[in-house]
């Protein structure tokens, strides 16, 4: 299973995000408050398709704020 965890600089980050609107700021808002979750749980958490959270998860990833493990 996959799962998603903030890196250190993504938790600096979310920080200052997670006040702004969007998804980007949702997605990051509940792992910080649930820690790392799979891909799985946030689609059910956001109530939004696993496809999404793997594009969104794919986004975050390159900009440095996620990390995948497995």
């Amino acid at each position: 299973m996959v799962v998603l965890a903030l890196t250190q600089n993504g938790r600096k980050r979310a920080r200052e995000v997670t006040n702004a609107r969007g998804t980007d700021s949702t997605f990051l808002a509940s792992l910080i408050e649930n820690g790392p979750s799979s891909i799985e749980d946030l689609a059910i958490d956001l109530h939004v398709p696993q496809s999404h959270v793997q594009r969104i998860a794919g986004k975050l990833s390159r900009q440095g704020l996620i990390r995948r493990e497995e």
